[in-house]
């Protein structure tokens, strides 16, 4: 009750304004030159006071809406139309514009078009995110919803009065193990959106299988699996086309045939990585553990940044 007392008396100075404003047209229009458009005082301090009860009634529920809007996006790191994504989004801080379209992208956007769901797996660097974002670009009219790796109490989530198509993105599966129900919030969401899709990844490999018999994404794996899509390494040309893209020889690249190392340099990745002891070898693991922690977003110009001081 306090709080919506508060929220009236912001409200009342521009409503009072505007009913003031209002007697001061009607009079205007009650001239004697306007006999048709004569009003009685009692008919305009009635239909003042009903102006300014619906006007109040109204700023109270675009109040009321957006707050819920405002508490729902706390509880996730991104909320926002697919129309206006960026990259760094999707954890994207190094990016190129050039990409290069392989048949799995062709099945991602086939099981996203047919079932609703994909499940993008692939060796560290092979591209899964890049993948994830390229397909949800090419979506339409609908809203990412990611949310982040910390625990969510999701039945006392406060949704939208407007219902949206929603994408749900999980990036990196795993991470989300312990946290919260999947399948309670991918439930919770078929309810409150007009529609869903999902999109997940996930490392294949030791990540891949900590993910399975996990009770609290039963009914989301068994989706998964009859929707995974692998991805394959680069072809010898593919790797050319996409160094020459980023400015790079691909002579000197030592490439295990990911776009990863292509883009990063896995020699170079390595040496710096083995090279520095102490100190300098701890700042890109605290980095790193700081960046799953959501808590700091690494980019390769905070690591030199650092390497530098």
């Amino acid at each position: 009750m306090k709080t919506f007392i508060s929220w009236l008396s912001r409200q009342l100075l521009p409503s009072i304004v505007i009913l003031i404003l209002g007697f001061i047209l009607n009079y205007l229009i009650s001239h004697p030159y306007f006999p048709a458009y004569s009003l009685t005082f009692r008919t305009e301090i009635f239909m003042g006071l009903a102006f300014l009860v619906l006007l109040v009634i109204l700023l109270y529920f675009i109040n009321w809406h957006w707050q819920r809007v405002k508490d729902f996006k706390r509880n996730f790191q991104v909320y926002k139309p697919v129309s206006n994504l960026e990259p760094s989004d999707f954890g994207i801080y190094t990016y190129y514009p050039f990409y290069i379209f392989r048949e799995s992208d062709r099945e991602i956007e086939k099981c996203l078009k047919d079932k609703n769901v994909t499940f993008i797996t692939g060796m560290p660097n092979s591209g899964k995110t890049r993948a994830a974002y390229e397909s949800t670009k090419k979506l339409k009219d609908l809203y990412l919803l990611k949310p982040a790796y910390e625990k969510m109490e999701i039945q006392h989530l406060k949704f939208p009065f407007f219902k949206k198509s929603i994408v749900l993105f999980l990036d990196d599966l795993e991470k989300y193990s312990g946290k919260f129900n999947l399948d309670e919030l991918i439930n919770t969401l078929r309810k409150k959106s007009k529609e869903l899709k999902i999109i997940t990844t996930c490392r294949s490999g030791k990540e891949s299988g900590q993910v399975l018999g996990q009770k609290e994404m039963v009914n989301l794996l068994f989706q998964c699996q009859s929707n995974k899509t692998e991805l394959r390494k680069l072809s010898a040309e593919e790797e050319q086309q996409l160094a020459s893209a980023i400015g790079r020889n691909v002579k000197e690249v030592v490439s295990d045939g990911t776009p990863g190392s292509v883009i990063f340099g896995l020699d170079q990745m390595r040496k710096k990585y083995l090279e520095p002891q102490g100190v300098p070898k701890a700042i890109p693991q605290v980095i790193k553990r700081l960046s799953k922690a959501n808590i700091l977003e690494w980019t390769g110009k905070l690591v030199k940044r650092y390497y530098k001081r």
